[in-house]
C-alpha cells in the first residue's frame, strides 16, 4: 500500500492497582488494543515506575524497528540462490 505509514502505538492503561472506581476494564483495554492493532500495557504509575519505563522502551524499540531499512529483496534472493547452489553442488560431489 503506497503512501500508507504505520505509526508505532502502545495503549497504556493507568491505575492497574485500583479495582474500585475503574472506568475501563483490563478486557476492554485489551480489546481496544486488538482493534487498533497495537500493544497493550496496564500499569500503575504511582506504584511501578519500572513498568512505565518498560512501556516506553517497548515503544522506542518499535520506532527503531520501523526505521530500520528492509533488506533489499534482490540481495536476499541472491543469498538464497548462492546457498542453494552450494548445497546442491556439495550433495552432487558427496559419495554415499
Amino acid at each position: 500500500m503506497l503512501g500508507v505509514s504505520v505509526v508505532p502505538t502502545v495503549l497504556v492503561g493507568n491505575k492497574a492497582d485500583l479495582e474500585i472506581g475503574r472506568e475501563v476494564t483490563t478486557e476492554e483495554g485489551q480489546k481496544l488494543a486488538e482493534d487498533l492493532r497495537c500493544s497493550f500495557k496496564e500499569l500503575s504509575v504511582a506504584e511501578a515506575v519500572l513498568a512505565v519505563e518498560a512501556a516506553v522502551i517497548q515503544l522506542i524499540r518499535m520506532v527503531l524497528d520501523q526505521q530500520r531499512p528492509l533488506p533489499d529483496r534482490r540481495s536476499y534472493m541472491l543469498t538464497v540462490r548462492h546457498a542453494l547452489t552450494r548445497k546442491l553442488t556439495r550433495s552432487k560431489t558427496m559419495q554415499w
